[in-house]
């Protein structure tokens, strides 16, 4: 059982305040994906990848039977922190208006200036390529075919989304 470090990042622009709780659980750990990668079991209503690194989990030192942690998870939905909601992000997305290329000592990667659908332009937000993707997929490939010369040249995608750092 772990408790996870809850992140502005992980919530779209503006759905994540400081008053909101900064930790939630405890979860159980479903999957380990690497050396500092988990798989936690999430309730749905979070919204949230449910894959988190290892420091964004703490070990869960309370007491916690069988019994209690049956009966706690049909209260779940009661005693869950305070947890931004999402819409769907994929409508939420206007357009993009800029790329850059980011090369950074672990690797690099591509992020984008997207435009947030019924917001003005100063909530504009730089997001990375992947993310970008995963969101709004139809949006990322007419902007990477449109901009991006390399890219349909070779009639493949230039940008690579797991080339992340």
């Amino acid at each position: 059982m772990v408790l996870v470090r809850l992140k502005p990042e992980r919530f779209p622009p503006g759905s994540f305040t400081k008053l909101h709780a900064r930790h939630a659980g405890p979860f159980q750990i479903t999957k380990k994906l690497g050396n500092n990668a988990y798989v936690i079991d999430l309730p749905s209503e979070f919204g949230i990848s449910p894959i988190f690194n290892i420091e964004d989990i703490t070990a869960f030192k309370g007491d916690i039977n069988d019994q209690d942690h049956r009966s706690q998870a049909q209260d779940m939905p009661a005693c869950l922190p305070k947890v931004p909601i999402t819409s769907a992000p994929q409508e939420d997305i206007a357009s993009i208006s800029d790329h850059q290329f980011v090369s950074t000592r672990r690797g690099s990667y591509y992020k984008f200036l997207v435009q947030w659908r019924h917001r003005s332009l100063s909530y504009s937000a730089w997001i990375k390529g992947t993310e970008l993707q995963r969101l709004h997929p139809e949006l990322f490939a007419a902007y990477v075919h449109r901009n991006l010369p390399e890219s349909s040249s070779s009639g493949e995608s230039a940008i690579d989304a797991n080339q992340e750092a």
